[in-house]
């Protein structure tokens, strides 16, 4: 009898449904070279829209495809300094199709206008930008603090993007 109960009690545990906690949406970001990122401005920025984060290096394209084409959800794609190049590239080539994108800290020479891809974005540049022909907001920031300021000046937008 107690053996029957126990059997029935692990069915039931088997069985019954278990609720897991997914991702609405994700923020993929890119690494600026060696590896250069403020993680916890990008978590914070993520966590301010309730979405889930993960980053890569900014030469992890074909990782990050990978996992792009194993998430269901939506995502943003977030390329800070030469990680803005890898998004950039990225949309370049067509395989990815991001509901939003945001560069922060993109370098002077890199083409960070994506009309023509007809998805909702935002450049942050910062000194190292200027000369930028590209559309985006240019801050008076030195390179290592921007992510962290860009944060904060979208933590008091109505929309982050």
């Amino acid at each position: 009898m107690l053996l029957k109960q126990l059997q029935l009690i692990i069915a039931a545990m088997l069985l019954a449904p278990i609720t897991v906690m997914a991702c609405s949406a994700w923020v993929i970001g890119f690494r600026g070279h060696n590896e250069v990122f403020d993680y916890e401005a990008f978590a914070d920025y993520a966590t301010m829209q309730n979405f889930c984060f993960r980053s890569f290096g900014w030469q992890d394209s074909v990782e990050a495809e990978r996992f792009v084409q194993r998430i269901t959800t939506p995502y943003q794609l977030y390329g800070f300094s030469r990680g803005a190049e890898t998004v950039a590239r990225m949309l370049r080539q067509g395989r990815v199709r991001p509901q939003s994108v945001i560069t922060v800290g993109a370098y002077r020479t890199v083409d960070v206008n994506f009309d023509r891809y007809g998805i909702p974005y935002r450049n942050y540049f910062d000194r190292s930008g200027q000369g930028q022909r590209s559309p985006g907001v240019f801050l008076d920031v030195d390179h290592g603090r921007v992510q962290r300021v860009v944060t904060v000046i979208l933590a008091h937008s109505a929309r982050p993007l």
